[in-house]
């Protein structure tokens, strides 16, 4: 099989996934309101379950590399440490169990223990860093992050949008079910990306020790 036919193939089987990941968003949301019956997502949904595993995954994924790639560890490390402190944000309702806000002492712990850990190898940050940008992994866990961080924000607020546009029928619900479906769908976005980065990673070591081998 060519080149061309190759790329071409994958070009479908990268459509295929795409399209199940942006349909299982959707689906985990209609399993908490059709089925289960919610009214809006809580923190107890199979939503925010969902998330916070994706989350735990790619966490585990980069930490995981991270270990086994020293030449990448400080770069590896500060993405994993991040992944981390997003986690330890979406278990915040938990975390309000011992006090408000709370989440934020062990996020920030993570993130300080993560640069101090990355400073020890910060010759393995700016490099693996460039290498990463523009491989297929960067771009899906780029997207996924504007999705969380921007476009969940923006088009799941009801102040700025879905109130003037409902009025009296603005439903809080209705805007929480946006926001976290969209959250949802970065979170597949970025573990989709971890997962890929990890099997890269992992194929180019195995080539490599049987090189050396």
């Amino acid at each position: 099989m060519n080149g061309t036919k190759i790329k071409i193939i994958t070009g479908i089987k990268d459509l295929f996934l795409l399209t199940l990941l942006t349909l299982a968003a959707p689906f985990v949301i209609a399993i908490d309101v059709l089925i289960i019956g919610f009214k809006g997502i809580p923190e107890t949904s199979v939503t925010e379950l969902m998330q916070e595993c994706l989350l735990f995954i790619s966490t585990v994924l980069f930490g995981t590399r991270a270990l086994r790639m020293p030449k990448s560890r400080g770069f590896l490390v500060l993405v994993s440490g991040f992944f981390a402190c997003l986690f330890i944000r979406e278990l915040d309702a938990y975390f309000d169990k011992i006090h408000h806000g709370f989440w934020l002492w062990p996020a920030l712990s993570i993130a300080v223990a993560a640069i101090i850990f990355a400073l020890f190898y910060r010759k393995t940050i700016a490099r693996p860093m460039a290498d990463f940008i523009g491989t297929k992994s960067y771009y899906h866990l780029l997207f996924g992050l504007i999705i969380l961080l921007v476009l969940s924000r923006v088009l799941g607020s009801g102040t700025l949008l879905w109130k003037p546009v409902m009025g009296e029928a603005y439903d809080y619900a209705f805007k929480s079910t946006l926001q976290e479906g969209l959250e949802l769908f970065g979170y597949m976005l970025i573990a989709y990306g971890s997962f890929l980065f990890y099997r890269q990673s992992k194929c180019t070591e195995n080539d490599e020790h049987a090189v050396t081998g």
